[in-house]
């Protein structure tokens, strides 16, 4: 099965491990992004032309993950398990150099980076990709970082922010599958997302890394259950 996320139940000894579909990730990404509204978002200058690759930043949005089977990895450390998919953002190969931009930079949102990335579309493509880079990876890495939150409180009943994030997300208390997400750069709101899952037992012959990386890579469930996650604004 082709792994998103990994949820191991009880975290420190897993008897049971959800396994969020990576289609369904992917699927959920770019629906995000193809809600986003930039005027709720932010302010572009002039020079910015976002209708000018949107099509390119949902491209991006649909195959930002295409690299995760192969490197995927569960991991066991300090008496914690958890998942890698270290590097996954590089391999990804791309004929179009915008799209691959987002896509190698989509966990990545450093001055040097951009700056260079931008000096690159420059000169190879021209002023408007180079403007629109930052917008168009800030997008896909809010609505990469939404739809993780929102399978997080699928399953976990919290979620975790990045430390650049400008997005903040909060469970309902009367309903912890309904996400209030400030400020919400999304139309229409609310938004429902539907997290397709298996659950997976873990078998004593499974609690090494490796063993239990291969069975779930190997594993292919008969059917997908769904949990739907509904974002909203506050």
């Amino acid at each position: 099965m082709d792994v998103a996320r990994l949820f191991f139940h009880p975290p420190g000894a897993p008897k049971r491990v959800s396994v969020v579909a990576l289609a369904s990730h992917v699927e959920n990404v770019a629906r995000l992004a193809q809600a986003w509204s930039p005027d709720l978002a932010y302010r572009a200058p002039s020079e910015c032309d976002l209708a000018k690759t949107q099509a390119q930043l949902l491209e991006a949005a649909h195959r930002h993950d295409e690299a995760k089977p192969v490197t995927f990895r569960v991991t066991h450390d300090d008496g914690r398990w958890g998942y890698s998919f270290a590097g996954h953002r590089f391999r990804v190969s791309c004929d179009e150099l915008y799209v691959g931009a987002l896509i190698e930079m989509h966990h990545e949102f450093s001055v040097d980076g951009v700056a260079e990335w931008q000096a690159r579309l420059r000169r190879e493509l021209d002023d408007v990709h180079a403007a629109n880079f930052p917008f168009d990876l800030y997008t896909l890495e809010m609505c990469d970082q939404v739809a993780a939150e929102a399978e997080s409180y699928a399953f976990s009943g919290d979620a975790d922010e990045r430390a650049f994030m400008e997005l903040h997300s909060r469970k309902r208390q009367d309903d912890p599958l309904t996400v209030e997400v400030e400020p919400f750069p999304f139309a229409p709101s609310p938004l429902p997302l539907v997290v397709a899952h298996a659950e997976f037992t873990v078998s004593d012959d499974l609690r090494t890394p490796p063993k239990l990386t291969e069975a779930l890579k190997q594993w292919a469930p008969d059917d997908l259950l769904e949990r739907t996650v509904t974002l909203c604004s506050p």
